[in-house]
Protein backbone atom coordinates (compact mmCIF):
# COMPACT_ATOMS: atom_id res chain seq x y z
CA UNK A 1 0.00 0.00 0.00
CA UNK A 2 1.21 3.39 -1.11
CA UNK A 3 2.26 5.29 2.18
CA UNK A 4 -1.00 8.16 2.72
CA UNK A 5 0.48 11.52 2.83
CA UNK A 6 -2.36 13.34 5.22
CA UNK A 7 -5.36 12.37 6.76
CA UNK A 8 -7.98 15.27 8.17
CA UNK A 9 -10.41 13.97 10.43
CA UNK A 10 -13.54 15.45 12.40
CA UNK A 11 -14.28 17.81 9.95
CA UNK A 12 -17.22 19.15 8.05
CA UNK A 13 -16.46 18.38 4.63
CA UNK A 14 -18.98 20.18 1.91
CA UNK A 15 -17.13 18.08 -0.81
CA UNK A 16 -18.86 19.39 -3.78
CA UNK A 17 -19.64 15.51 -5.07
CA UNK A 18 -23.43 14.89 -5.84
CA UNK A 19 -22.41 11.74 -5.15
CA UNK A 20 -21.57 12.33 -1.21
CA UNK A 21 -22.09 15.85 -0.80
CA UNK A 22 -21.19 15.61 2.93
CA UNK A 23 -18.46 13.65 4.70
CA UNK A 24 -16.14 14.24 8.29
CA UNK A 25 -12.76 13.10 6.88
CA UNK A 26 -10.59 12.80 4.21
CA UNK A 27 -7.16 10.91 3.03
CA UNK A 28 -4.87 11.90 0.58
CA UNK A 29 -2.01 10.18 -0.93
CA UNK A 30 0.19 11.84 -3.09
CA UNK A 31 -1.08 14.79 -4.69
CA UNK A 32 -4.59 13.36 -4.92
CA UNK A 33 -7.34 12.25 -2.94
CA UNK A 34 -8.04 8.88 -1.77
CA UNK A 35 -10.78 8.85 0.32
CA UNK A 36 -13.61 10.89 1.60
CA UNK A 37 -15.90 9.54 4.21
CA UNK A 38 -16.33 9.17 7.70
CA UNK A 39 -13.29 9.75 10.42
CA UNK A 40 -13.12 6.15 11.38
CA UNK A 41 -12.88 5.00 7.85
CA UNK A 42 -10.21 7.61 7.06
CA UNK A 43 -8.62 6.47 10.23
CA UNK A 44 -8.70 2.42 9.50
CA UNK A 45 -7.64 3.39 5.53
CA UNK A 46 -4.61 5.23 7.07
CA UNK A 47 -1.28 3.99 8.27
CA UNK A 48 -0.30 4.36 11.80
CA UNK A 49 2.34 7.06 11.02
CA UNK A 50 0.37 8.91 9.04
CA UNK A 51 0.23 12.62 9.85
CA UNK A 52 -3.56 13.69 10.71
CA UNK A 53 -5.39 16.64 11.51
CA UNK A 54 -8.08 17.18 13.54
CA UNK A 55 -10.43 20.12 12.35
CA UNK A 56 -11.96 20.80 14.91
CA UNK A 57 -15.19 20.49 13.25
CA UNK A 58 -14.25 23.71 11.12
CA UNK A 59 -15.51 23.33 6.98
CA UNK A 60 -13.34 22.09 4.46
CA UNK A 61 -14.42 22.69 0.96
CA UNK A 62 -12.91 22.15 -2.59
CA UNK A 63 -9.88 24.58 -3.20
CA UNK A 64 -11.85 28.24 -4.45
CA UNK A 65 -10.87 28.12 -8.34
CA UNK A 66 -11.07 32.25 -9.23
CA UNK A 67 -11.79 32.63 -12.93
CA UNK A 68 -10.82 36.06 -13.99
CA UNK A 69 -7.81 37.72 -12.48
CA UNK A 70 -4.96 39.18 -13.65
CA UNK A 71 -1.60 38.33 -11.83
CA UNK A 72 0.96 40.74 -11.15
CA UNK A 73 3.76 38.85 -12.28
CA UNK A 74 6.40 40.68 -11.39
CA UNK A 75 5.91 39.75 -7.64
CA UNK A 76 4.21 36.57 -8.93
CA UNK A 77 5.51 34.46 -5.20
CA UNK A 78 3.54 37.14 -2.97
CA UNK A 79 0.31 36.88 -5.89
CA UNK A 80 -0.03 33.62 -5.03
CA UNK A 81 0.98 33.56 -1.38
CA UNK A 82 -1.80 36.21 -1.12
CA UNK A 83 -4.40 33.73 -3.17
CA UNK A 84 -3.51 30.69 -0.93
CA UNK A 85 -4.49 32.82 2.30
CA UNK A 86 -8.03 33.60 0.73
CA UNK A 87 -8.21 30.04 0.09
CA UNK A 88 -7.68 30.35 -4.02
CA UNK A 89 -6.06 26.95 -5.63
CA UNK A 90 -6.57 27.57 -9.24
CA UNK A 91 -6.28 31.12 -11.25
CA UNK A 92 -7.81 31.96 -14.84
CA UNK A 93 -5.14 34.30 -15.63
CA UNK A 94 -6.49 37.06 -18.18
CA UNK A 95 -3.20 38.47 -19.39
CA UNK A 96 -0.32 39.44 -22.31
CA UNK A 97 1.92 37.00 -24.33
CA UNK A 98 4.96 37.54 -22.54
CA UNK A 99 3.13 35.96 -19.61
CA UNK A 100 3.52 32.78 -21.32
CA UNK A 101 7.19 32.52 -20.42
CA UNK A 102 7.43 34.01 -16.96
CA UNK A 103 4.78 31.67 -15.84
CA UNK A 104 6.56 28.60 -17.52
CA UNK A 105 9.76 29.80 -15.98
CA UNK A 106 7.96 30.09 -12.26
CA UNK A 107 6.76 26.32 -13.29
CA UNK A 108 9.64 24.88 -13.98
CA UNK A 109 11.31 26.79 -10.43
CA UNK A 110 8.65 25.27 -8.61
CA UNK A 111 7.49 28.94 -7.44
CA UNK A 112 3.55 28.59 -8.26
CA UNK A 113 1.19 28.37 -5.23
CA UNK A 114 -1.54 28.08 -7.40
CA UNK A 115 -2.98 26.24 -10.48
CA UNK A 116 -2.90 28.72 -13.37
CA UNK A 117 -4.68 28.56 -16.58
CA UNK A 118 -3.60 31.47 -18.89
CA UNK A 119 -5.04 33.38 -21.52
CA UNK A 120 -3.60 35.68 -24.02
CA UNK A 121 -5.14 38.25 -26.13
CA UNK A 122 -7.05 37.43 -29.49
CA UNK A 123 -4.91 39.21 -31.56
CA UNK A 124 -2.37 36.50 -30.07
CA UNK A 125 -4.21 33.89 -30.99
CA UNK A 126 -2.10 32.15 -33.87
CA UNK A 127 0.91 32.48 -32.29
CA UNK A 128 -1.23 30.22 -29.30
CA UNK A 129 -1.79 28.04 -32.45
CA UNK A 130 1.89 27.26 -33.08
CA UNK A 131 2.98 27.22 -29.48
CA UNK A 132 0.38 24.39 -28.11
CA UNK A 133 1.54 22.22 -31.24
CA UNK A 134 5.11 22.94 -30.34
CA UNK A 135 4.57 22.41 -26.43
CA UNK A 136 1.59 21.09 -25.67
CA UNK A 137 -0.96 22.91 -23.23
CA UNK A 138 0.29 22.27 -20.42
CA UNK A 139 -0.45 19.87 -17.23
CA UNK A 140 -2.16 20.11 -14.20
CA UNK A 141 -0.03 23.32 -12.71
CA UNK A 142 -0.03 25.97 -15.91
CA UNK A 143 -2.46 25.15 -18.80
CA UNK A 144 -2.91 27.22 -22.00
CA UNK A 145 -5.24 27.41 -24.62
CA UNK A 146 -7.76 30.42 -24.16
CA UNK A 147 -7.86 33.76 -25.66
CA UNK A 148 -9.61 36.97 -24.18
CA UNK A 149 -10.35 40.26 -25.65
CA UNK A 150 -13.01 42.83 -26.38
CA UNK A 151 -13.56 41.18 -29.98
CA UNK A 152 -14.86 44.20 -31.64
CA UNK A 153 -15.71 44.41 -34.92
CA UNK A 154 -12.03 44.61 -35.88
CA UNK A 155 -11.63 41.48 -34.32
CA UNK A 156 -14.21 39.37 -35.40
CA UNK A 157 -12.13 37.43 -37.84
CA UNK A 158 -9.80 36.65 -34.98
CA UNK A 159 -12.43 34.95 -33.21
CA UNK A 160 -13.49 33.05 -36.07
CA UNK A 161 -9.92 31.92 -36.93
CA UNK A 162 -9.07 31.05 -32.47
CA UNK A 163 -12.43 29.06 -32.64
CA UNK A 164 -11.57 27.24 -35.61
CA UNK A 165 -7.91 26.43 -34.05
CA UNK A 166 -9.60 25.23 -31.20
CA UNK A 167 -8.84 28.14 -29.07
CA UNK A 168 -11.53 29.07 -26.15
CA UNK A 169 -13.00 32.14 -26.26
CA UNK A 170 -12.89 34.48 -23.23
CA UNK A 171 -14.52 37.74 -24.51
CA UNK A 172 -15.04 41.04 -21.91
CA UNK A 173 -19.04 40.55 -21.76
CA UNK A 174 -20.00 45.05 -21.74
CA UNK A 175 -23.57 45.59 -21.19
CA UNK A 176 -26.86 46.07 -22.92
CA UNK A 177 -26.25 46.30 -26.93
CA UNK A 178 -22.31 45.29 -25.84
CA UNK A 179 -23.50 42.11 -24.63
CA UNK A 180 -25.68 41.06 -27.18
CA UNK A 181 -23.55 41.78 -29.89
CA UNK A 182 -20.89 38.97 -28.21
CA UNK A 183 -23.80 37.00 -28.31
CA UNK A 184 -24.38 37.76 -31.85
CA UNK A 185 -20.61 36.60 -32.54
CA UNK A 186 -20.82 33.64 -30.47
CA UNK A 187 -23.69 32.56 -32.15
CA UNK A 188 -22.71 32.99 -35.75
CA UNK A 189 -19.20 31.55 -34.76
CA UNK A 190 -21.27 27.80 -33.93
CA UNK A 191 -23.55 27.93 -36.51
CA UNK A 192 -20.44 28.29 -39.42
CA UNK A 193 -18.22 26.18 -37.44
CA UNK A 194 -20.84 23.54 -35.95
CA UNK A 195 -21.35 22.06 -32.59
CA UNK A 196 -18.43 21.71 -30.32
CA UNK A 197 -17.23 21.46 -26.49
CA UNK A 198 -16.21 25.57 -27.09
CA UNK A 199 -17.28 26.41 -23.28
CA UNK A 200 -16.84 30.03 -24.69
CA UNK A 201 -17.39 32.62 -22.39
CA UNK A 202 -18.30 36.24 -21.80
CA UNK A 203 -17.09 38.16 -18.51
CA UNK A 204 -18.09 40.90 -16.26
CA UNK A 205 -21.62 41.81 -17.58
CA UNK A 206 -23.95 43.67 -14.84
CA UNK A 207 -27.13 43.93 -16.27
CA UNK A 208 -28.58 41.13 -18.49
CA UNK A 209 -32.02 41.17 -20.25
CA UNK A 210 -34.11 38.26 -20.28
CA UNK A 211 -33.56 38.02 -24.00
CA UNK A 212 -30.10 37.58 -23.86
CA UNK A 213 -30.41 35.66 -20.14
CA UNK A 214 -32.03 32.82 -22.32
CA UNK A 215 -29.70 33.41 -25.63
CA UNK A 216 -26.64 32.38 -22.82
CA UNK A 217 -28.26 29.34 -21.85
CA UNK A 218 -29.80 28.46 -25.45
CA UNK A 219 -25.97 28.89 -26.90
CA UNK A 220 -24.29 27.10 -23.63
CA UNK A 221 -22.11 30.39 -23.14
CA UNK A 222 -20.47 30.92 -19.42
CA UNK A 223 -20.86 34.11 -17.99
CA UNK A 224 -17.82 35.12 -15.48
CA UNK A 225 -20.00 37.81 -13.15
CA UNK A 226 -17.60 39.46 -10.14
CA UNK A 227 -19.46 39.79 -7.30
CA UNK A 228 -17.32 41.15 -5.09
CA UNK A 229 -16.72 43.99 -7.09
CA UNK A 230 -19.98 44.89 -9.02
CA UNK A 231 -20.73 48.23 -8.79
CA UNK A 232 -24.35 47.65 -9.03
CA UNK A 233 -26.86 44.70 -7.85
CA UNK A 234 -26.87 42.19 -10.53
CA UNK A 235 -29.46 39.42 -10.05
CA UNK A 236 -27.68 36.30 -10.37
CA UNK A 237 -30.55 34.18 -9.32
CA UNK A 238 -32.82 34.94 -12.14
CA UNK A 239 -29.84 34.37 -14.37
CA UNK A 240 -29.31 30.94 -12.74
CA UNK A 241 -33.07 30.50 -12.86
CA UNK A 242 -33.06 31.17 -16.90
CA UNK A 243 -30.40 28.31 -17.32
CA UNK A 244 -27.18 30.41 -17.59
CA UNK A 245 -23.94 29.17 -16.55
CA UNK A 246 -22.86 31.39 -14.03
CA UNK A 247 -19.00 31.15 -12.12
CA UNK A 248 -17.43 34.09 -10.42
CA UNK A 249 -14.05 35.40 -10.57
CA UNK A 250 -12.28 38.52 -9.25
CA UNK A 251 -12.25 40.39 -12.70
CA UNK A 252 -9.24 42.61 -12.10
CA UNK A 253 -5.80 41.90 -10.10
CA UNK A 254 -5.37 39.17 -7.76
CA UNK A 255 -5.27 41.73 -5.13
CA UNK A 256 -9.03 41.81 -5.14
CA UNK A 257 -9.42 38.32 -4.71
CA UNK A 258 -11.84 37.65 -1.89
CA UNK A 259 -14.06 34.54 -2.35
CA UNK A 260 -16.26 35.17 0.83
CA UNK A 261 -17.01 38.11 -0.30
CA UNK A 262 -18.06 36.93 -3.38
CA UNK A 263 -20.73 34.16 -1.69
CA UNK A 264 -21.65 36.78 0.89
CA UNK A 265 -22.90 39.01 -2.01
CA UNK A 266 -24.67 36.43 -3.77
CA UNK A 267 -25.75 34.26 -1.09
CA UNK A 268 -27.49 37.55 -0.19
CA UNK A 269 -28.47 39.01 -2.82
CA UNK A 270 -27.05 42.25 -2.68
CA UNK A 271 -23.31 44.32 -1.73
CA UNK A 272 -25.70 45.80 1.08
CA UNK A 273 -26.98 42.72 3.17
CA UNK A 274 -26.81 45.00 6.53
CA UNK A 275 -29.37 47.19 5.15
CA UNK A 276 -31.66 44.35 4.04
CA UNK A 277 -34.05 42.47 6.00
CA UNK A 278 -32.62 39.55 7.66
CA UNK A 279 -29.74 40.34 5.41
CA UNK A 280 -31.11 38.67 2.55
CA UNK A 281 -32.92 39.72 -0.37
CA UNK A 282 -35.22 36.61 -1.12
CA UNK A 283 -35.89 37.57 -4.78
CA UNK A 284 -32.44 37.06 -5.75
CA UNK A 285 -30.56 35.41 -3.23
CA UNK A 286 -28.42 32.35 -3.89
CA UNK A 287 -27.96 29.40 -1.93
CA UNK A 288 -24.82 28.89 -0.20
CA UNK A 289 -24.24 26.28 -2.30
CA UNK A 290 -24.79 27.58 -5.55
CA UNK A 291 -22.29 30.05 -4.69
CA UNK A 292 -19.53 27.43 -3.74
CA UNK A 293 -20.38 25.74 -7.06
CA UNK A 294 -19.47 29.15 -8.92
CA UNK A 295 -16.06 29.57 -7.54
CA UNK A 296 -15.37 25.99 -7.56
CA UNK A 297 -16.69 23.01 -9.90
CA UNK A 298 -18.31 25.03 -11.50
CA UNK A 299 -15.60 27.34 -12.67
CA UNK A 300 -12.96 24.51 -12.51
CA UNK A 301 -15.53 23.51 -15.70
CA UNK A 302 -15.07 27.06 -17.09
CA UNK A 303 -11.63 26.09 -17.37
CA UNK A 304 -11.59 22.60 -18.39
CA UNK A 305 -10.55 21.55 -15.38
CA UNK A 306 -12.84 19.65 -13.77
CA UNK A 307 -11.09 16.34 -14.06
CA UNK A 308 -8.75 17.53 -11.69
CA UNK A 309 -10.01 19.93 -9.50
CA UNK A 310 -13.36 21.77 -8.02
CA UNK A 311 -15.00 18.68 -5.91
CA UNK A 312 -13.34 16.51 -3.28
CA UNK A 313 -13.83 12.78 -4.28
CA UNK A 314 -11.30 10.53 -4.88
CA UNK A 315 -8.85 10.36 -7.28
CA UNK A 316 -9.23 14.36 -7.71
CA UNK A 317 -6.35 16.36 -6.73
CA UNK A 318 -5.90 17.30 -3.30
CA UNK A 319 -6.66 21.20 -3.37
CA UNK A 320 -8.70 22.45 -0.63
CA UNK A 321 -9.47 24.90 1.79
CA UNK A 322 -10.40 24.59 5.65
CA UNK A 323 -12.72 27.70 7.01
CA UNK A 324 -12.82 29.02 10.59
CA UNK A 325 -16.88 28.80 10.52
CA UNK A 326 -19.23 26.89 8.78
CA UNK A 327 -20.45 29.43 5.89
CA UNK A 328 -23.43 27.00 4.83
CA UNK A 329 -25.16 27.54 8.01
CA UNK A 330 -23.40 31.08 8.41
CA UNK A 331 -25.94 34.84 8.28
CA UNK A 332 -24.06 37.28 5.32
CA UNK A 333 -22.22 39.27 7.67
CA UNK A 334 -20.58 35.96 8.88
CA UNK A 335 -19.48 34.28 5.97
CA UNK A 336 -17.84 37.66 4.74
CA UNK A 337 -15.40 37.57 8.05
CA UNK A 338 -15.03 34.22 7.67
CA UNK A 339 -11.24 33.65 7.50
CA UNK A 340 -9.26 30.77 5.67
CA UNK A 341 -7.24 28.13 8.33
CA UNK A 342 -5.72 26.14 5.79
CA UNK A 343 -4.74 25.70 2.31
CA UNK A 344 -3.70 22.49 0.35
CA UNK A 345 -2.83 22.23 -3.20
CA UNK A 346 -1.92 18.70 -4.56
CA UNK A 347 -1.80 17.86 -0.66
CA UNK A 348 0.67 20.55 0.40
CA UNK A 349 0.16 23.21 2.47
CA UNK A 350 0.03 26.46 0.94
CA UNK A 351 -1.09 28.65 3.78
CA UNK A 352 -1.64 26.92 7.20
CA UNK A 353 -2.40 29.40 9.49
CA UNK A 354 -2.43 27.56 12.88
CA UNK A 355 0.61 25.34 11.89
CA UNK A 356 -2.34 22.16 11.59
CA UNK A 357 -0.26 20.04 9.62
CA UNK A 358 2.59 18.00 11.15
CA UNK A 359 6.27 18.87 9.65
CA UNK A 360 8.17 16.35 7.54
Amino acid sequence: MTRSSLAIVNARVWSGDQGRPWADALLITGDRIELVGSSAEVQKRAAALVPTVDAGGMLVTPGFVDAHVQLALGDLESETRRLASQGVTSVQHMGEWEDVEILRAAHERGALRARVRAAVPLDAWSRLRDDIARLGRGDAWLQLGGVTGSADTALHEAAFAADAAGMQLMLQAGDGDGLSLRLDLLARIAEARGARDRRARLDGALQVSPGDAARLAELGVVLCVHPARAAVDADYRRLRDAGARLVFGSGGPASRAAPFEAICAAFAGSRRENALPGGRDGARAFAVGDALRACTSGAAWAGFQEKEVGILKPGMLADLVMIDRDITRAAPGDIRDARVVLTLVGGHPVFDAMGLVPCG
